[in-house]
């Protein structure tokens, strides 16, 4: 057996011998199925959001939010995210890779001082792109002195805006998230001939050039941020590195994020 999925409406817990990959094979095609169908059933609670926690067997790098989310659909879940999410990644007891997805009160802000800051608000519509995500939130990023990039890293972020509704937070999730730690790492300046014609996403491209390149936030690193891709740009942010996240969103008559970056020294 490669995998089995349980649920009783209120929680949905899987196991199986491999994470759930982006585009399924073999038998994964019937476990992102039978997981899809099992989260749809879960009954979303005024005041509490989706808790869901990954146990898994290696160290090796995966976006957190690929493997738990997108990965799986986010058609599933969204109907749960009007009070929130929280992920969070932990070892595995075994070798299996475990998931529990749960209608849950989201846990509470950490009373640690970040390392990292970002606070920007905005009129106008909810960014779209990874491109426009980074462009609204990196003036706003603050970063501590640090003499080593970041290892690992958990992120709490309060989303507040008109008809915030869990609908439209998981569609921006992705490029939220990416955007945000892309604000976090600094480009190494490769391919600038290929790239400066696409990166006028805030101002004139020199400026927004040296946006990407300026080191004085890079709590996780200088790597190669942007690339063309596809008459377009991709961006590679750090976000294998992340353990957690929270989104807590609100309503209000504009739009703002505030986030906080905290250093994980040790896996949980």
């Amino acid at each position: 057996m490669e995998y089995a999925v349980d649920g009783d409406g209120r929680q949905v817990t899987a196991w199986s011998t491999k994470r759930l990959a982006f585009e399924p094979k073999g038998w994964q095609v019937a476990f992102r199925a039978d997981l899809r169908a099992a989260l749809r059933s879960l009954r979303p609670q005024r005041g509490r959001g989706l808790v869901v926690t990954y146990a898994t067997p290696d160290q090796g790098f995966v976006d957190l939010e690929n493997v738990l989310l997108y990965n799986v659909g986010q058609g599933c879940i969204s109907h749960l995210l009007d009070d929130g999410l929280s992920c969070r990644r932990i070892t595995s007891p075994d070798g299996l890779h475990h998931v529990r997805y749960q209608v849950a009160g989201l846990p509470g802000q950490s009373t640690a001082v970040p390392v990292g800051h970002v606070d920007s608000t905005w009129q106008g519509p909810l960014p779209i792109s990874v491109a426009e995500w980074w462009a609204q939130l990196r003036p706003g990023t603050r970063a501590a002195a640090m003499q080593e990039e970041l290892p690992r890293f958990d992120l709490d972020v309060t989303l507040t805006g008109p008809g915030l509704s869990g609908v439209r937070m998981g569609g921006a999730l992705k490029s939220l998230l990416d955007g945000l730690v892309a604000c976090f790492n600094a480009h190494d300046g490769s391919n600038h001939d290929r790239l400066a014609d696409l990166i006028f996403v805030s101002g004139p491209g020199d400026t927004t050039w040296r946006s990407l390149c300026d080191t004085s936030t890079a709590l996780l690193g200088v790597r190669p941020l942007i690339r063309t891709y596809r008459g377009g740009l991709a961006w590679n942010p750090a976000d294998e590195r992340c353990d957690a996240f929270t989104i807590r969103p609100s309503s209000s008559e504009r739009w703002a994020l505030q986030a906080n970056v905290h250093g994980v020294s040790t896996r949980r």
